[in-house]
């Protein structure tokens, strides 16, 4: 009768131990799904916050060639008005002696012939 008990202790261990294994597999995975979902919502996060950063830069509202209106937001340069290509215009000129000043940066970018022309 001993000898058919310790094969079945043995078993019963066996399948406490699969079980631990397995359930700690299954936690190990959803910790680590958990984990990536929120590292990619966080990096969303600050992706989006540096590019509100940016935006905020665009001095086009404080601009006197700026006309506020959705169909020519810009008398001098029209597509590039109210995006990113505008937080460096060369064109830009306040509207009053007290807006704000923008800073331009060090090294002005050398000007192609076709980036004044308006696109056809």
């Amino acid at each position: 009768m001993e000898t058919s008990v310790i094969p079945l202790v043995a078993m019963v261990i066996f399948n406490l131990i699969f079980k631990i294994l397995t359930t700690a597999a299954y936690l190990a995975g959803l910790l680590g799904l958990l984990g990536v979902l929120l590292w990619s919502a966080v990096r969303t996060l600050r992706a989006g916050w540096q590019y509100c950063q940016q935006l905020h830069q665009v001095p086009c509202h404080r601009c006197a060639y700026f006309t506020g209106d959705y169909r020519l937001k810009c008398t001098v340069r029209p597509c590039a008005a109210l995006t990113k290509d505008a937080v460096d215009c060369l064109d830009y000129a306040p509207k009053s002696p007290t807006a704000l000043p923008v800073q331009l940066p060090a090294k002005r970018p050398q000007r192609r012939a076709t980036q004044g022309l308006l696109m056809r």
